[in-house]
């Protein structure tokens, strides 16, 4: 493979999750009855690869978004923990107060 078509692991990585992401529409699609493109049509498109330098950037800014999206859920879980010992301690069950 020569350098200008080198393709960074990290960009191959992040287009298998894209893909892994949508293969669910795919396969809703499919059992709704909506056409989809054939192997042998996909593999006559051509395609933009962009080059390393590029993909590794790409690579890098859906990474950080991955990071940030873990770390929002982790404090929306916080919250929702919170809020619920919140509840707890304002409205305590009838077994407590027995």
């Amino acid at each position: 493979m020569t350098k200008e078509n080198h393709i960074e692991q990290n960009f191959i990585a992040k287009l298998q999750e894209l893909n892994h992401v949508n293969l669910g529409d795919a396969e809703f699609a499919r059992l709704l009855g909506i056409p989809s493109l054939s192997k042998k049509t996909i593999e006559k498109i051509k395609t933009y690869i962009p080059k390393p330098k590029e993909q590794q950037k790409i690579a890098n800014f859906l990474s950080s978004i991955d990071e940030l999206i873990t770390s929002q859920s982790k404090k929306v879980e916080t919250l929702k923990e919170h809020k619920k010992a919140l509840m707890q301690q304002l409205f305590p069950s009838k077994e407590l107060q027995e």
